[in-house]
Formats: structure tokens, C-alpha cells, sequence
């Protein structure tokens, strides 16, 4: 079972398809001089794409969308002053609601514009963020071209699983010589090996076992070992996900930013997004959570900064969380991390009055990593049992229920 993405008949990371298309971009990435490079992974990159778009309307809304953030962040890269920040704040809240509407046709109903013409646009989470990054670092790069920002959008490598590389970085690695192959060869084969074991040989054939655990008339042992068994599952299939992706990005010359760091070792939800899924909550703090704190913090009075802030974080949060999805699952998992986050921070602030009850040690580290990750595996619940089953899944778990 794949968690993370719809599956697409003859186009999955362990397809012949797919594989053809990275070697092609390989070849093409090592052998062509740059401007060949570019136009021919832009085609490979179109390649793909079309593999998913299966009406006008798609390719047309699609093509709309790569127009319009192109030209705004062309007009903003000529003088940043024209986009104020309530103007880029516009812009930024649009994008979002651009992506809401398009994943959710049923959101507003009758109001939504995609709601009597759905369409499904691949990596539509990823197209939005990575448009984001551009309209906010155009000015930095003198590269602003339509096709260099295309293949920026559509790099077909982490188009379906991430990670979210930032224009500036990517335009530079466009620009700039690829590393010699002799010395990417073993360390993306090895990523991309990895990547197929975690995704395709551990997570697709253990998450049965997951499931069966969930199931209704499962003993209480087993919904234990059903609901600890998520977190550790999900990690094998993104980070399967994303090896495979590194590794061919490496490969081709264009090294992406890493998406985990020892997850397993967080101590607190705030580490845990330190870790896990890093090109999304990075995006989130610079361009989501840091501009909201500096409104807090600079037209706050003092006494209410403090809660500001912890709103801040909050809807920071839950934006993660319907990010992945709009759906009360997924909601529900960005409320219960936002509440999270709220209370560490009510923590920190009385941290001295708390350790006078509770001495905080190192010894407490392991005590706290096991919360976090027993807190983590019941969040993840949302995602995979149907909301009707919440309520007697938690009175299972606590040894209540049928």
C-alpha cells in the first residue's frame, strides 16, 4: 500500500518506464553540453508529465498556473518593491488556496471553480511550494527564463515524492558544471538501491500487517502493534521514496536537498519537524511561520506576544497538515501536532517552575523519545482509520470497547 501517492498503472518508481526515463536523463545530463542538457530533460520532464494528464482541461489549467507563476515572479525579480509585503502575503495565501481548491473539488461547494471540472494535476503540493520559492528567490539568480523555471517546476525526479528543492539552489546546479560522474556513480546507485528495498521490498510487504492490526475484530495486543507499526512503515515509504529520487537527481548533476534527519532520534514534535520531511517544514517556517512571528513580535504589545507566537505555530502546523490532504484525517493530524507544538512552548516558558517538580536530566532523553514516537504513531491513526472508527479504536487502545 502506498500512503503518500496514487499509484499510476505502468509509471511507479520501480517501472521500466520510469527507469528508461532516468537513464535517458543520465545520459543526458552527463554527455550533452547545457543548453542540450536542459532542453533535453525539459522533454523528459514533459515526458513524464504527460503520462498523467489525461484531458485538455488539465493541460490547460496546468499551463495556466506555470504562466502566471512565471510572470509574477519575473515582474517581482525586475524591482522587489512592486510586491509589498501585504501584496506577496496576497500572493502567497492564493497559491495555497489555489492548491486547496484543485485537491478538494468538493471544498465550497458550487463556488469552487474546479468543482463541476475536477482536475488532477500530479505533484500539484510540490508544483505550489516550489512556485512559491521562485516568485520569493527570482531576484537572486540572474537565470529567470520560462524553460529553466519549467524544468525547475516539472523535474520529473521528485516530482512525485519530493524533496522540495529552493529555485536559487536549483537554478545554480542548472547553471553550473555536474559533479564528475566517477564521484556521484556508487553514492546515487546506492541511494537509489536503498530506496527500492525500503519502499518496494519493507513497506509495500509489511504494511498488510499494519492494516490487519487495525481491523475492527483485531485483539488489543495487536491494535498496539498495528498502531506502533505506522511511523517506522511510513518512513520506509517516503524515505524509499526519496533515496530513489536523490539518487537519480545525483546522477543526472543535480544533487536535491535532504528530506530526513534520524527521525527516530526526535525527543519533542519540534525535532520531529526538524527531521522529518525537512524541505517541507523548512518551507513552512521561512515562508508560513517566520513572517507571521515577525508581525507577532514587531506589532504585538509584549504581553500578548507570547500567545501570538504560540498561535503562530499552531496554524503553522495544521497547514502541514492539510497540506498533505484536505481531508478531518489529515486535519486532525495537524491539530493534534499543533497542540503539540503549543505545549512545549508553555513548557519552555515555565521550564524553570517545572524543573523544580521534575528535574530535567539526560536519562529523561530516552523517556522522551519513546513518548514522541508512541505520541507520533497514535497521530498517524487519522490517516488510516476511518473517522466513524476513532472513538472505539482510542477506547481499544486504553483496553475500553468492543
Amino acid at each position: 500500500m502506498d500512503v503518500l501517492q496514487p499509484e499510476v498503472a505502468g509509471l511507479g518508481l520501480n517501472s521500466w518506464v520510469f527507469g528508461l526515463l532516468g537513464l535517458l536523463a543520465v545520459l543526458a545530463g552527463r554527455a550533452l553540453p547545457r543548453v542540450g542538457r536542459r532542453a533535453a530533460l525539459l522533454l523528459l520532464d514533459g515526458l513524464f508529465v504527460a503520462f498523467f494528464i489525461h484531458r485538455w482541461l488539465e493541460l490547460a489549467v496546468l499551463a495556466g498556473f506555470v504562466l502566471v507563476t512565471w510572470g509574477i515572479g519575473r515582474w517581482r525579480a525586475t524591482d522587489p518593491a512592486r510586491l509589498p509585503k501585504a501584496a506577496m502575503a496576497a500572493v502567497m495565501v492564493g497559491l495555497w488556496t489555489f492548491l486547496f481548491l484543485v485537491r478538494d473539488p468538493e471544498l465550497l461547494g458550487a463556488a469552487n471553480p474546479f468543482h463541476h471540472a475536477p482536475v488532477r494535476i500530479i505533484g500539484i503540493s510540490y508544483l505550489v511550494f516550489r512556485s512559491i520559492s521562485w516568485i520569493n528567490e527570482a531576484d537572486l539568480v540572474a537565470e529567470r527564463g520560462l524553460l529553466t523555471y519549467v524544468h525547475y517546476l516539472l523535474f520529473f525526479p521528485t516530482l512525485l515524492s519530493g524533496p522540495i528543492e529552493r529555485w536559487r539552489r536549483f537554478s545554480e546546479m542548472d547553471q553550473e558544471p555536474a559533479p564528475v560522474l566517477a564521484e556521484a556513480l556508487l553514492p546515487g546507485l546506492h541511494r537509489i538501491t536503498t530506496g527500492l528495498l525500503m519502499k518496494f521490498v519493507l513497506a509495500d510487504n509489511l504494511w498488510p500487517l499494519c492494516l490487519a492490526g487495525l481491523e475492527p475484530d483485531a485483539p488489543t495486543s495487536v491494535l498496539w502493534a498495528g498502531v506502533l507499526l505506522q511511523y517506522p512503515l511510513l518512513f520506509l515509504d517516503f524515505a524509499g521514496y526519496c533515496h530513489v529520487a536523490i539518487g537519480l537527481a545525483t546522477l543526472v548533476g543535480f544533487p536535491v536537498v535532504e528530506n530526513f534527519n534520524h527521525p527516530f532520534r526526535s525527543r519533542n514534535v519540534a525535532e520531529f519537524w526538524e527531521r522529518w520531511h525537512i524541505s517541507l517544514s523548512t518551507m513552512v517556517r521561512d515562508y508560513v511561520f517566520t513572517p507571521f512571528a515577525k508581525i507577532v513580535l514587531l506589532r504585538s504589545p509584549k504581553a500578548w506576544q507570547f500567545v501570538g507566537l504560540t498561535a503562530v505555530y499552531f496554524g503553522s502546523t495544521v497547514l502541514i497538515g492539510v497540506w498533505h490532504d484536505t481531508t478531518l484525517g489529515f486535519a486532525t493530524f495537524g491539530v493534534l501536532h499543533g497542540a503539540a507544538l503549543v505545549a512545549l512552548q508553555i513548557k519552555r516558558k515555565n521550564r524553570k517552575r517545572l524543573a523544580a517538580v521534575w528535574p530535567l536530566k539526560r536519562g529523561n532523553d530516552a523517556l522522551a523519545i519513546v513518548g514522541t514516537y508512541v505520541f507520533l504513531s497514535l497521530t498517524m491513526i487519522p490517516w488510516i482509520v476511518p473517522v466513524e472508527r476513532w472513538g472505539s479504536v482510542c477506547a481499544r487502545l486504553l483496553g475500553g470497547g468492543p
